[in-house]
C-alpha cells in the first residue's frame, strides 16, 4: 500500500493534497457527530471538551498518514533547533502574546468607554487545563497532516527550484485554508465569516509552511500553531467572555487586513538569500512552466481575497448621521433591558442588534416590539450581531434584551413564546445554556436603527 501511495503522491501531488484534506475534514466532522451523542460530553459545561477529543482523533489520523506516506522520520528531523526555530517564527510568538494581552485589557477598555464596571471572571482550573490541552491538540492535529504530510508531498514534487518552493508553500496554505470553510456548517457562523477565516487561515498556513521549510522541525510548528490558537481564543478559554463559535462568527472584511503582516513575514522567510538553505545542493533554475504556474496560483488567490474583502465592505461603511434614527449601547448586569424607540415615518429600515461579551452559558433574546405587542424583528444568540432589513410603520416601539441564564429558563421561555427554530439551532442553544454556572452574568448590548 505504501508503494502505491508513493506513486500516487509523485504523480498527483495537488490532487492527493486536497483528497487528504477532505478525508481529514470528513473524519473530524464524523467524530463531532459521534461525540455529540456521548452523555458525559453533552452534560459537560466545557465547550472545549468535545473539541479536545475531536482533535485527539485528528492527531491520530495525522500520525497514521505520516506512516502511510513514509514521512515518520520528521519526528526526528531537525534543521533548526527549537531556539533558532523560535527566532524564525518569532512573529507568531509576538502575535500570540499580543492577543493574550488584548484579552486582559478588552473588558477594562469596554468598561471605560461605557462607564460601567469591568467584569472579568476566571474559569475553573479544570476548564483552563482542558482548554490548554485542546489548543495543543489542535496544533498537532493540523500540523501533522498539513505540514507533516501535505507540505512534504508538494515539496517532494516541486521543491527543486525557488518557484517550486513558492508554489508548494502557497498550495499548502490554500489546502489548509480551504478546509476551514466547513465551519459554515455551524448555524452560528455565516458563510462569509467562514470564508474570511479560510482566507486568513490560508495565509497563516503559508507562513507556517515557510517556517517549516526553513526549520524542518515539526515540533516547533506544533508549538507555534498551538500558541497562535491559544492567544486567539484566550478570552473564551480563561474567562467567561465569548466562545470559539462567536469568535469565528464575528469575522468581517477587516480581519483580512491581518493577512498583510503575515504576507510580509512570508516574503522575509522565503527571501532569495534563504532559498539555497531550503533547496540544498540540488537546486536548479526556474522553468517558464513553473513561473506560469506560480503566477496563476498567486493571481487566483489574490483575486479571491480582494473580491471577498470588497464584497464585505458595505457592512463596514457607517451610515450617514442623517439616516441614523437612533442608536444606543450599554452593559446589562443581572437584569433584562428595555429601551424605547420612536419612528416618525413609515419606511424601510436597517436594524442592527448586538449581544457581545456574553457570560458563557447565557442565551440572549433581542427583539423590537411595536405598540400592539407584535414582534417585528428577533435576534436569538449566545453572542453576536444580527442585521435585518424591515418595513416599519411610524409609532412607538421597545427594544428588549432578555438574558436566559439556565436550560430550564431557556426551555420555559421558548415554550411560553412559542418560538420555533431549526433542530440544529435548538440543540446548539441547549448545549450553550447547559454551561451556565451560578453567579453574576452580563452582556454588552447595542442597537442601531437606520433609514434606508
Amino acid at each position: 500500500m505504501k508503494a502505491k501511495l508513493t506513486v500516487l503522491r509523485e504523480k498527483y501531488p495537488v490532487l492527493i493534497s486536497f483528497i487528504l484534506s477532505a478525508l481529514w475534514i470528513g473524519i473530524m466532522l464524523f467524530a463531532g457527530v459521534v461525540l455529540r451523542n456521548i452523555p458525559f460530553i453533552i452534560q459537560s459545561q466545557d465547550e472545549y471538551l468535545g473539541q479536545l477529543f475531536i482533535d485527539l482523533i485528528g492527531t491520530a489520523f495525522g500520525i497514521m498518514l505520516l506512516y502511510l506516506f513514509n514521512y515518520q522520520s520528521i519526528f526526528k528531523e531537525r534543521k533548526y533547533g527549537f531556539g533558532k526555530g523560535l527566532l524564525t517564527g518569532l512573529y507568531f510568538v509576538i502575535i500570540g502574546l499580543i492577543a493574550i494581552s488584548y484579552s486582559f485589557l478588552l473588558p477594562y477598555l469596554d468598561a471605560l468607554m461605557t462607564g460601567t464596571e469591568a467584569v472579568l471572571t476566571l474559569k475553573p482550573v479544570s476548564h483552563i487545563i482542558i482548554f490548554t490541552i485542546t489548543m495543543i491538540l489542535i496544533g498537532s492535529a493540523e500540523e501533522l497532516t498539513f505540514r507533516g504530510v501535505i507540505a512534504n508531498v508538494l515539496f517532494d514534487k516541486y521543491g527543486k527550484s525557488s518557484a517550486g518552493v513558492w508554489f508548494s508553500t502557497i498550495m499548502t496554505g490554500v489546502v489548509f485554508g480551504a478546509m476551514h470553510i466547513f465551519n459554515a456548517i455551524n448555524p452560528e457562523i455565516s458563510f462569509f465569516s467562514a470564508l474570511v477565516q479560510s482566507i486568513a487561515a490560508g495565509v497563516i498556513g503559508m507562513a507556517l509552511t515557510a517556517v517549516y521549510y526553513r526549520s524542518r522541525n515539526i515540533w516547533l510548528l506544533i508549538f507555534l500553531h498551538a500558541f497562535i490558537d491559544f492567544g486567539a481564543l484566550f478570552s473564551s478559554g480563561f474567562f467567561d467572555s465569548g466562545s470559539m463559535t462567536s469568535t469565528i462568527g464575528s469575522y468581517t472584511s477587516l480581519n483580512l487586513l491581518g493577512c498583510i503582516p503575515y504576507i510580509i513575514v512570508l516574503l522575509v522567510l522565503l527571501r532569495k538569500s534563504k532559498m539555497s538553505e531550503i533547496l540544498g545542493e540540488n537546486a536548479r533554475e526556474n522553468t517558464k512552466q513553473e513561473k506560469r504556474k506560480l503566477t496563476a496560483v498567486i493571481l487566483t488567490v489574490a483575486l479571491i481575497a480582494i473580491g471577498t474583502f470588497i464584497s464585505g465592505l458595505p457592512d463596514l461603511v457607517p451610515q450617514s448621521d442623517d439616516n441614523v434614527i437612533t442608536s444606543f449601547s450599554g452593559t446589562s448586569i443581572n437584569q433584562d433591558m428595555i429601551c424605547d424607540v420612536e419612528i416618525t415615518e413609515d419606511g424601510y429600515y436597517e436594524i442592527v442588534m448586538g449581544a457581545e461579551n456574553v457570560t458563557e452559558g447565557c442565551i440572549i433574546d433581542q427583539y423590537l416590539k411595536d405598540e400592539e405587542g407584535n414582534i417585528c424583528v428577533r435576534h436569538l444568540t449566545d453572542s453576536g450581531v444580527g442585521y435585518f432589513d424591515q418595513e416599519l410603520s411610524a409609532g412607538k416601539y421597545t427594544f428588549h434584551t432578555i438574558v436566559l441564564s439556565s436550560v430550564e429558563e431557556f426551555e420555559a421561555y421558548i415554550k411560553e413564546k412559542e418560538y420555533e427554530m431549526e433542530e440544529d439551532t435548538m440543540e446548539h442553544m441547549l448545549q450553550t445554556a447547559n454551561k451556565t454556572e451560578p453567579g453574576e452574568y452580563s452582556v454588552y448590548f447595542s442597537f442601531v436603527l437606520t433609514r434606508q
